[in-house]
């Protein structure tokens, strides 16, 4: 038995998988490589992405490099060592063209113009291209392969799917009832032509509660049949009146108008305290702005003053006081000494003399007191 010959994904890229590749990343995006995959018969999500990174991605670029470009190739290569993703990334240009024109560079400064040959013709019978993924696309023959026109033709089916399979089959049952309406349509119209005339048939209810809006009153409540029985009414009415009677034999008629309740009495004690509060709070609530509130003048009655005979009257009597407190020991305190006349201009003199004098014979008093 001959051996199984082992198929091995990939090879150079044709034109056609370049464009159905380019088709899947704008439907599947670039995160969704076996799905796109899917679409290649000869070609690994691995190589897909690798095609869309390094030769088909639009921002890729693949102009020809200036001198400063390989002046900065040569510095990236000497500090970053075998690192072409990294130098690709900060060069902005696909790893596999940073690598050929790094050896290009090499071989021209060692032979003087002579590059190092990458091509497909390098490899022998049976070798696999390693950078497949970076060389241009082979160009498509007049006719295409059976192979290439059925993935061709799947992958056209599948990209112009944009409805899943739910949507399309709920768009097909739409479609089928539109057309058995119309042909039900037209069978009336062609029998009544014929002088029949056919009822249109109900529509089958997908459900048991369905409701015919066209017939049916929606959500009735029928009334129950006989006469409406009113027993349950007549035993509540009578409760109610009975215990409306034994509340009048118990107070009265207008028992609780004369005397108010204790409820209501807590209530306007509480509203009268919380509306103090409130006017407190606002500085509305004062002895001169509330009108039941405000004090009574009280003015003293006419005649003379007599705060001189009344001041004479009082320094005599602390005088005889003081006198009588020495064998007891009584002191009488510094605001009962000499009481405060106000207005008296002409006495004023006299009032603080005399008040010094007797602030002495206090001091003295003491002095000899402790002593003793």
């Amino acid at each position: 038995m001959p051996p199984v010959p082992i198929y091995v994904k990939g090879g150079v890229w044709t034109n056609v998988e370049d464009q159905i590749l380019k088709a899947a990343v704008q439907k599947y995006g670039t995160h969704q490589w076996s799905k796109v995959a899917s679409l290649l018969q000869k070609k690994t999500a691995r190589q897909s992405e690798l095609r869309w990174n390094e030769y088909l991605n639009p921002k890729l670029n693949f102009t020809e490099f200036s001198k400063e470009e390989d002046a900065q190739l040569l510095d990236l290569a000497r500090e970053l060592p075998n690192q072409w993703r990294t130098i690709a990334d900060m060069m902005a240009r696909p790893a596999q063209v940073c690598v050929e024109r790094y050896n290009r560079l090499l071989e021209s400064e060692d032979s003087g113009g002579a590059a190092l040959s990458t091509g497909v013709t390098d490899l022998k019978v049976g070798d696999i291209n390693p950078n497949a993924e970076t060389q241009m696309a082979r160009p498509d023959n007049g006719d295409l392969e059976d192979e290439e026109k059925e993935m061709l033709a799947e992958a056209r089916a599948r990209l112009l799917n944009t409805q899943g399979k739910k949507a399309t089959r709920k768009i097909r049952e739409r479609m089928l009832e539109e057309s058995k309406r119309i042909a039900e349509l037209q069978k009336r119209r062609e029998l009544k032509q014929a002088g029949i005339n056919v009822a249109i048939k109900k529509p089958k209810k997908k459900y048991g509660t369905d409701i015919d809006y066209n017939e049916d009153i929606v959500y009735e409540q029928a009334p129950m049949p006989g006469i409406y029985d009113t027993s349950t009414e007549d035993r509540q009415i009578k409760k109610k009146f009975e215990q409306f009677e034994r509340k009048v034999n118990r107070k009265g008629l207008d028992g609780n108008k004369d005397k108010p309740s204790k409820k209501n009495k807590d209530k306007k004690r509480k509203h009268d305290e919380n509306e103090h509060v409130e006017k407190a709070a606002l500085g509305e609530s004062t002895t001169l702005t509330d009108e039941y509130k405000k004090p009574k003048l009280i003015l003293s009655a006419p005649g003379t003053k007599q705060g001189k005979v009344t001041y004479k009257k009082k320094l005599e009597s602390k005088r005889q006081k003081l006198i009588e407190a020495q064998a007891t020991g009584i002191v009488l305190t510094p605001k009962e000494l000499l009481p405060h006349e106000p207005g008296q201009e002409d006495n004023e003199r006299s009032n603080i003399k005399s008040g010094k004098q007797l602030k002495s014979r206090l001091r003295k008093f003491l002095v000899q007191m402790f002593a003793s």
